[in-house]
């Protein structure tokens, strides 16, 4: 959708408005397009080629709030939908404030990545590439090895009658490599991504990075139920801080759905753990400068040397709280709820080999499954099935399986010893969790 274009939806929407006596409205659009493909032996298994998008209105009439959205974005839509939206706010039981972002703010300028889509050809043989160089990699390669290729790009519009007129486009791409391995009765596997273009992805590494991630899991063993010093994966606290961030999100906080009322300002965690939301990382191409709500995004600090220095905030949350949005606002379809951008731990100065050999006699856990139903989110209990490595003589050793890592989120906040000094997921999005190693000193695990 080209600006000019939308120029066209909002016009049609505001004429419609005024006629129906809205005293503000907005008009918003998420849409894009993507390509991807998947192989299954030696042919593609799968295709997908699509564009999606959604138009939306919000608008406040009678005192009352309205929403309405659509898959279709014509200007006859646009005005149907403004009509939707004034019937439903009559079903509204109660007057509303109107929380709508006002015009006239000023927005961080977002660096220009240029983006185009890959042709449809381009993905298959990427796809195809990556499943030959997985079957190339190891003779214990077996059914179920696959590989593949993506590419999407994104589209975001938001006009008010308040003034604002703000869009955003990005886009991306990548590839991946799945690897099956068989040895006697046993089957291992193994995956590696890249997110750059797809020219420059070379198969051969991202096959061995997948097929040594398999084979190096033959022969896991239970270990033995006890208290052990934990070295978390980068991707693994990955999983555990995305499974609970929601704790930090003010509304969660005002439903009583976190633990953190009335702790902005306090020691939550050690003084090692500094958890940066920033709309604007380094080397991720999907930087937006405006939220759901068009308030200006801004990097910030949630704990900082261990302290709580904010909730996350749209403006619903903030005018409870007499605090300004943190621009987290997220836009659910025509709804508004709380996201975060690119949130992570900075990094430490430990390696990984530094860190296996202050948790000697430990485990390196690298993969965890089931946190869905393993974690209470709202009393940061989590009890999850894993699996991974011993660490002996400051080393990864064998490989063990099966075994149930049981903790509390808050509690481990306040528990890491050290951190890892590198993220190693840079893939693109807008709503990102990225993490370095971390270690815990002892939790309990159950094993043999």
């Amino acid at each position: 959708m080209t600006e000019v274009y939308f120029d066209k939806l909002y016009e049609a929407a505001r004429q419609k408005a005024e006629s129906l006596g809205a005293e503000v409205f907005e008009l918003y659009y998420s849409g894009g397009e993507d390509l991807s493909a998947e192989t299954f032996r030696d042919e593609l298994s799968g295709f997908s080629a699509g564009q999606s998008g959604r138009l939306s209105v919000r608008m406040l009439i009678g005192g009352k709030i309205g929403t309405a959205s659509s898959t279709l974005a014509t200007p006859e839509e646009a005005m149907e939908l403004l009509s939707k939206a004034a019937e439903n706010a009559k079903l509204v039981e109660k007057d509303e404030e109107a929380l709508f972002c006002e015009g006239g703010q000023t927005y961080r300028e977002v660096k220009s990545v240029p983006f185009t889509m890959p042709s449809a050809r381009e993905v298959k043989e990427t796809a195809m590439r990556m499943r030959n160089a997985a079957y190339a990699s190891s003779e214990k390669i077996s059914d179920g090895t696959s590989g593949g290729a993506y590419a999407a790009q994104n589209e975001i519009f938001l006009y008010t009658s308040k003034g604002l007129r703000l869009s955003a486009h990005s886009g991306g791409m990548g590839a991946y490599v799945y690897s099956v391995l068989e040895e006697g009765e046993e089957k291992r596997d193994g995956f590696e991504s890249a997110a750059k273009p797809l020219e420059e992805v070379s198969g051969e590494e991202l096959a061995q990075i997948a097929t040594n991630r398999a084979a190096e899991r033959f022969g896991a063993t239970l270990p033995q139920s006890g208290n052990y010093p934990i070295v978390f994966e980068g991707k693994q606290m990955q999983q555990i801080l995305s499974t609970f961030c929601s704790v930090f999100f003010a509304k969660e906080v005002q439903q009583g759905l976190s633990l953190l009322k009335d702790k902005e300002g306090e020691k939550i965690a050690t003084e090692r753990l500094t958890l940066i939301d920033d709309p604007f990382f380094e080397g991720n191409p999907m930087q937006i400068a405006f939220d759901g709500e068009g308030t200006p995004t801004y990097t910030k600090a949630v704990i900082e040397n261990g302290v709580l220095k904010t909730l996350l905030y749209n403006l619903e949350s903030g005018k409870k709280a007499g605090k300004a949005s943190t621009g987290n606002g997220a836009r659910m379809t025509a709804a508004i709820g709380t996201k975060v951008y690119n949130l992570y731990i900075v990094p430490g100065k430990n390696t990984r080999e530094e860190l296996f050999k202050m948790a000697e006699g430990g485990i390196f856990v690298t993969g965890m499954k089931g946190f869905h139903a393993g974690a209470n989110v709202v009393s940061g209990d989590f009890s999850i099935e894993s699996e991974g490595f011993m660490i002996r003589n400051g080393q990864k050793a064998e490989p063990v399986k099966s075994f149930t890592v049981s903790g509390n989120f808050f509690e481990l906040l306040k528990n890491i010893a050290a951190i890892g000094g590198t993220i190693e997921d840079m893939h693109p999005g807008y709503s990102k969790i990225r993490c370095p190693d971390i270690l815990i000193p002892s939790m309990p695990i159950s094993g043999a």
